[in-house]
Parts: C-alpha cells; structure tokens; sequence
C-alpha cells in the first residue's frame, strides 16, 4: 500500500491538533512526507492566523521527525483538503471528526463528510472527541478491524488492513456477519490466507445483523482502536443512502475509521502483485500488475452471461459472482461454465 504523502487539515483547535498528531505519528511510522493545511476561510480565517497557526502546528509536528510541508490556500475547508490531496498525489487524507456526531447524522457537510465522499484517496477520520489517547502509547493502533463480504472491494479494504497491520505491528480482526454460516467461513479462510506472513489475523463469524453496527460493535468491545472500511456507497449516487456502511461507520462508530478507497479506482492506485476493476480513458477494465511491472489489461464482462468479474487477491483470479466462472490473472479461465477466456482491453 505505503503512504507516501500524507495531508492533515487543521485550524487551530485543540480538536484538531490530535488529529494532527496521529497524522504525525502515522506519517513517522511509514516514512511519509505530512503536508499540513490550513484553509484561509473567507471571514473566518485571516491570512496572518493561518500562517501564525501553521507556525505553530509545524514546530509541534517536526518533533515527530518527518518531512513536513505547510500550506494555506483560500477556500472551504473540506475541498481544499481534497484539492490539496489531488495537486500533491496523497495517498492518505487525515482530518477530525468533529461534526459528525449521531446529532448530524442526517446532514451532509462538514469538513469530514466532504473529505469523506470527495477524497481522491484514502481518508482517515480521527475521533476527536472524548478521551484523548496517552501520551506514551506505544503504537499508532493497537488493533485494526476490517469487515468483509467476500465482494472485490470489501476484500481490497481487509487488504489495506492487512498491509497496515504490517506497517504497524499491530494484530488484525476479520469480520463477517453470516447470512450463510458456511459461505461465511469459506470467505474468511480465503481472507486469512492472502494476508503477509507476519501479521497477527483473527477472524469472528458473527450472527446476522446490520453490518456497520457489529463491526463497531466488535472494534468497541476490544478488538481493535481503528475500523477499516471500503469506500464503496459514499461515491456517486449512493453517497446519500445512509444505511451503507461506510457512511453509517462514518457518523456512529466510535473508534478511527480508515475509509479505503476501492471503487473509483485508477490505474495508479494498483501496486505490483494485486489487480482490481479500475477506470481507464472512462471505461472500467480488470487489470493486473505483476511483480515485474507488467501489466495484464482485460475486459471484465465474464464470457458466460456477460457478468462483471471481481478480483480474488488470495486466489490472484477474477471470479465471476453469478455463476462460479473463474479466470487466472491473465483472463485465462480455467473453471466453468464460461469457456472462453476474458477478452483483452484495447
């Protein structure tokens, strides 16, 4: 995964500045370059508190020993983080949850919500409210929690869970809230098995219920102090369905949530050694980058009854969720019904 570039939002408040530290400590951790920002708001903010802000924010900052950049450009907080995030080629947005209590949760806006649905990466929202963390903490987390479906881009988030848990040296918790018991434990076996090496991995069968409530659930009562979740159902249409569970984790969880981006995918947010659906020129293709760089361009409409296609990261297949076609990583199948292998993409 590896964060290179890191942006952290704030203005000053005591709220924000612990956001700004984990952004901090995580930014140390990984080796990330951290640009902080402070948006100049109109009739809010003048440009000599910005900057007096920054100054300030960036002295507390450089203690944690990383390359560090301050910018103030003009504008609404929210885009302006994300603009920042687009000019910069961040992998990682950080800023607080302030505004996003249980009291807001059938509101848009905010800073964090902004962030959230229009973000061109990952965003990570810090609870700053509550209890602030001990000083000497030993690690950023001391656990993470990931829910899963079996589906490409709930896979895709438990493999950015899985990738930090390395980096953090910290223990992973897989979830799956069992429709079918059994379907459940296959999609957990093929979860566990595509993790690295090192990483401590736990996973829980649950009974049925609403998804985003056990995860937090599981993640408050120990399991974990951050939340790992696909972006999917905070883009387009349904950013406004507040029942999907990012958007519900978002507002009501109580622990750091990671929102990962896994749908609305280019081409560079691959990395050697995984594939994904991703746009490309306006048009979504499966691809595949392999160790060496190569790269494996493909239609994915299954050659069966024209089904779109999902990455399998543990298997490195595309399998097809409608009737049980598989391909390997280069579109050829190599299990049925379909025949044919995938059409490669002009």
């Amino acid at each position: 995964m590896g964060y290179r570039t890191i942006v952290v939002g704030t203005d000053g408040s005591a709220t924000a500045a612990r956001a700004v530290d984990k952004a901090a400590r995580l930014a140390g951790v990984v080796g990330s370059k951290l640009i902080v920002v402070c948006a100049k708001v109109p009739d809010q903010i003048f440009d000599e508190s910005a900057e007096e802000i920054l100054d300030e924010v960036g002295s507390a900052v450089r203690a944690h020993g990383v390359e560090i950049e301050l910018a103030s450009p003009r504008g609404e907080p929210g885009p302006v983080l994300c603009e920042v995030a687009a000019a910069n080629a961040a992998d990682l947005i950080v800023v607080g949850s302030v505004g996003m209590g249980k009291e807001r949760r059938l509101r848009l806006g905010g800073v964090a919500e902004r962030a959230a649905h229009n973000a061109p990466c990952d965003v990570l929202i810090v609870r700053t409210t509550g209890e602030e963390e001990p000083a000497a903490k030993e690690r950023v987390y001391e656990g993470i929690v990931a829910g899963t479906d079996g589906s490409s881009t709930a896979s895709e988030a438990v493999r950015k869970a899985f990738d930090l848990g390395m980096m953090l040296e910290t223990k992973v918790t897989v979830l799956y809230v069992a429709g079918d018991p059994l379907v459940g434990a296959i999609v957990l076996e093929r979860a566990k098995a595509a993790k690295p090496d090192w990483v401590p991995v736990e996973t829980r069968l649950v009974e049925e219920g609403p998804p985003a409530n056990k995860i937090a659930e599981l993640a408050e009562g120990g399991a974990g102090d951050l939340i790992v979740v696909g972006n999917k159902g905070m883009v387009g249409t349904r950013r406004y369905v507040l029942s999907s569970v990012p958007v519900q984790l978002a507002h009501e969880a109580g622990r750091d949530l990671l929102i990962a981006k896994t749908t609305d995918r280019s081409l560079a947010d691959l990395t050697p050694g995984h594939g994904g659906l991703v746009m490309v020129e306006g048009k979504k293709l499966a691809v595949y980058i392999e160790e060496d760089g190569s790269v494996h361009k493909l239609s994915p409409r299954c050659q069966h009854m024209g089904c779109t296609v999902d990455w399998n990261d543990s298997d490195k297949s595309w399998d097809c969720p409608c009737h049980g076609s598989r391909y390997r990583f280069d579109g050829e199948v190599f299990h049925g019904p379909a025949r044919k292998s995938l059409d490669p993409a002009e």
